[in-house]
């Protein structure tokens, strides 16, 4: 009996997210994921269910603002959450941790095709200039850099 009343205790004190946690919770988000869709839920699960922060109808009626103001409304969600809990300041960072792992995604892929490309006109100015022998020898590097873009595409 007694661990049983152990495990309800445990259950019903919430794991509450501190200014760090909460940052980290955005990084790992932005991280996972891309688009609204995938997102919400994750959110809702944290913030409801785990470390009860808000009931369901305060996350429903926060989400329903957010969605309301213009901008994309995760954007808001996180900076409306995070101003509450934590002040304005950690709402802007939890912003920025939330879209930081996408920026330096695509920034990342961006240089990647970007490289294939360039290897790919060098690869035929190589051709041109230095015959096929030079086709061969440059065809694996950038044919593999272009195929390794494309499929990250």
């Amino acid at each position: 009996m007694s661990s049983l009343d152990v495990t309800l205790l445990n259950e019903a004190t919430p794991k509450r997210l501190s200014a760090g946690g909460w940052l980290l919770f955005n990084l790992r988000v932005g991280g996972l994921t891309f688009g609204m869709g995938a997102m919400t839920p994750i959110f809702e699960r944290a913030l409801v269910q785990e470390t009860r922060s808000l009931t369901a109808q305060e996350f429903q009626e926060t989400l329903t603002l957010a969605q309301v103001l213009p901008g994309p409304s995760l954007v808001s969600l996180v900076m409306y959450l995070g101003q509450r809990q934590f002040g304005t300041l950690f709402g802007l960072f939890g912003v920025v941790c939330l879209c930081l792992p996408g920026a330096l995604w695509a920034t990342a892929e961006n240089a990647l095709i970007t490289l294939a490309v360039t290897a790919l006109a060098g690869l035929l100015y190589a051709r041109r200039i230095l015959g096929p022998m030079a086709l061969i020898a440059a065809s694996g590097l950038s044919f593999a850099l272009l195929s390794f873009a494309l499929q990250h595409v």
